[in-house]
């Protein structure tokens, strides 16, 4: 084996040292930017539940801008789903009023009584 002389010795340790030194700096700045990106995430998720009030805040999740889009349209899509699924249905039947139905034959003037109503029998038996 190869002697290393202390000089060398010395100069390595240093190097050694700088690496160990450059490596804490880099996780440091990486929890750093970590935290950055989380705080910012965070208020985008804040400022999109507000953009769209309609979509309850649970849905709207994600740790990328990408994933709270494509939350916000799930969101969308439920939303839709519910309110189609709570809409009054029309129906086809005719509805039915609590007053008297509307006069459909006109009759003429100084008919009365039997007279007016067996009018209005033959006038729907033409119809």
């Amino acid at each position: 084996m190869a002697e290393i002389d202390d000089k060398e010795l010395e100069q390595l340790r240093a190097e050694a040292a700088a690496g160990k030194n450059a490596a804490a700096a880099l996780e440091k700045a990486q929890a750093d930017s970590n935290e950055r990106m989380n705080t910012t995430m965070e208020a985008f998720r804040h400022t999109t539940r507000a953009a769209h009030p309609n979509i309850p805040a649970e849905l709207i999740a994600g740790d990328t801008p990408e994933d709270i889009a494509a939350s916000v349209e799930r969101g969308k899509a439920i939303v839709e789903k519910v309110t189609a699924a709570n809409k009054p249905t029309t129906s086809s039947t005719p509805s039915v009023t609590a007053a008297a139905p509307p006069r459909t034959i006109e009759v003429p003037e100084g008919i009365t009584g039997a007279a007016r109503i067996r009018y209005g029998l033959e006038q729907l038996k033409k119809q």
